[in-house]
């Protein structure tokens, strides 16, 4: 819950460094908040993970030298892997912006869609097909 001052500190300058040291600890019990309230906790975090997407540019989140298009699908596909269905279809309309051509977009939700849960795999073959159906006229 702390990711988004720490975002925004970065995004206003400040300088972290690294500190070889454990400076907290936490422990693991069936009451806790991410146990009980899990759907609550997957919306924080699209929120939160949309909110990086849209606030900070490419370069400020992993650097000028990176391909761009890769690094959006990577993260739609984590996005995707971890419930996080509406900042992963963020993520992959950032990438389309990398990349002409809608096959190779199209390419990359397919495979996305086969790495998520089966209801997502439904829904990226019927996709395919409809592209498939188009494409043969």
């Amino acid at each position: 819950q702390d990711y988004e001052m720490w975002f925004r500190m970065i995004k206003g300058g400040y300088k972290f460094k690294y500190l070889p040291i454990i400076s907290g600890q936490s422990r693991i019990h069936p009451e806790q908040d991410s146990n009980r309230k899990k759907n609550i906790l997957i919306e924080d975090d699209n929120k939160f993970r949309i909110w990086v997407l849209e606030t900070f540019l490419p370069e400020e989140l992993w650097g000028k030298d990176k391909d761009n298009f890769r690094f959006y699908i990577k993260t739609a596909t984590i996005f995707s892997q971890r419930e996080l269905k509406q900042a992963s279809s963020v993520s992959l309309m950032k990438a389309s912006g990398y990349k002409t051509g809608n096959f190779t977009l199209f390419y990359y939700k397919a495979i996305i869609g086969f790495i998520s849960a089966k209801y997502r795999m439904i829904r990226s073959i019927r996709a395919m097909a409809r592209y498939l159906k188009d494409v043969i006229k």
